[in-house]
C-alpha cells in the first residue's frame, strides 16, 4: 500500500512538472495587464479568456504548489506564442512589465515635446507644461505601464543635465562661452542650422569664430524662434522683412548670444559646441544635397549664395 501511494504522489509530481513546462495555448504574442490588487482567481480568468492557458485550476494549483502565490507583480506584460506557465510564473515575479516607446527628436521645442508627450494615450497621468527650451534630452524612452508623463519629463531633464555637464567639463578652454547655458543656447542653434551629423563641428565652428570676430550670428532659425516663440510651426520662407523684426533672438539684429536656447537640442550638437572644428569659415550655406558649403569669406559665400539659387531655379 505505501508503495502504491508513492508510486501515485511520484506520478502526480511528474504530471504537474509536465504541465508547469509544457507549451501553453495562445497562439500569437499578445500584452495582458494584471491590475494592481487582481486576486490570484482573478488572474487566472485573465489568462483564461486570453486564450493563455487552459486550465485555471491547473493554474491556480501550480501557483501554490511552486509558492508563488503573493509574489506574482501587478503591471503589463508582453506574453509571448506558446508561453509554457513556468515562463509566465518567472515573468509575473520578476515583474519586468512591456515596454513601450517614445521618440523625440532632436531640435524640437519645448511645447513640441510636451505636445507628444500629452498626446501620447499610453503614458499615464495629468498633462505637463512647456518647460524651458533647452532643458529635455532629445531620445528614445521605455517606458511602462507604471510611468507618468511628469516622470518621463524628469527623466528627459535629468538626461539632458548629464549630456551638458559632461560637455561643458571637456570643452576646449578657448571657446567664448562664459557658462554651460550659453554652450545649450549655441548648441540649439546649431541643431536647427544642421541637417547632417556630420556637419555639425563644422556649424558650430561657422558660429565661435564669428563670436570671437564680434559678428553677428545671422542665423536664420534664430528669426523663426522670435516670430513663434516655439509655439507654432513655421511653414513659410523667411523675408527681409522678417529678418528686420526686432527681437533679442533676432541674431540678424542682435550681436552675440540670443538670452535662451530655441529648441532641445541632442547630444551631437552639444559636443560639437564644446569641441567645434578647427576652421576659419565664417559662412555657409545650403548645398541643395542635404548639406553645406562653408565659406572663409564674404565673396566665396555670395558665391554660393547664387550657385544655391540657381539649383533652386532649375528643380
Amino acid at each position: 500500500m505505501l508503495l502504491f501511494s508513492m508510486l501515485a504522489a511520484s506520478s502526480l509530481l511528474y504530471i504537474l512538472d509536465y504541465q508547469y513546462t509544457k507549451n501553453g495555448p495562445l497562439e500569437a504574442a499578445k500584452i495582458i495587464n494584471i491590475g494592481q490588487g487582481d486576486s490570484l482567481i482573478q488572474i487566472s480568468d485573465n489568462l483564461a479568456q486570453n486564450g493563455i492557458i487552459d486550465n485555471k485550476l491547473l493554474f491556480l494549483t501550480l501557483v501554490k504548489i511552486k509558492g508563488l502565490s503573493n509574489k506574482i507583480k501587478y503591471g503589463e506584460y508582453l506574453v509571448e506564442e506558446s508561453v509554457s506557465i513556468s515562463s509566465l510564473l518567472e515573468s509575473f515575479s520578476k515583474g519586468v512589465p512591456f515596454q513601450r516607446q517614445v521618440t523625440i527628436p532632436e531640435g524640437l521645442t519645448s511645447n513640441e515635446i510636451s505636445q507628444i508627450l500629452n498626446n501620447d494615450i499610453r503614458i499615464k497621468g495629468q498633462d505637463v507644461k512647456v518647460v524651458r527650451e533647452g532643458v529635455l534630452a532629445p531620445n528614445t524612452y521605455s517606458f511602462d505601464m507604471k510611468i507618468s508623463k511628469k516622470n518621463l519629463l524628469d527623466i528627459m531633464k535629468k538626461q539632458q543635465e548629464k549630456i551638458v555637464q559632461m560637455a561643458w567639463d571637456n570643452r576646449e578652454r578657448d571657446l567664448p562661452l562664459k557658462t554651460s547655458f550659453e554652450l545649450v543656447i549655441l548648441a540649439s542653434i546649431v541643431e536647427r542650422e544642421a541637417i547632417k551629423n556630420s556637419e555639425k563641428p563644422i556649424i558650430a565652428s561657422v558660429f565661435i569664430n564669428r563670436l570671437n570676430r564680434k559678428m553677428r550670428l545671422q542665423s536664420d532659425p534664430t528669426v523663426i524662434y522670435a516670430i513663434t516663440q516655439g509655439k507654432t510651426n513655421f511653414k513659410r520662407k523667411l523675408s527681409k522683412k522678417d529678418l528686420k523684426k526686432i527681437s533679442e533672438f533676432n541674431t540678424y539684429k542682435v550681436f552675440g548670444l540670443p538670452p535662451a536656447p530655441i529648441c532641445n537640442p541632442g547630444r551631437e550638437a552639444i559636443i560639437a559646441v564644446s569641441q567645434p572644428a578647427k576652421t576659419d569659415y565664417l559662412y555657409f550655406v545650403a548645398d541643395g544635397k542635404g548639406g553645406h558649403k562653408f565659406s572663409k569669406n564674404l565673396e566665396q559665400h555670395i558665391n554660393y549664395v547664387s550657385q544655391y539659387r540657381k539649383l533652386l531655379k532649375n528643380k
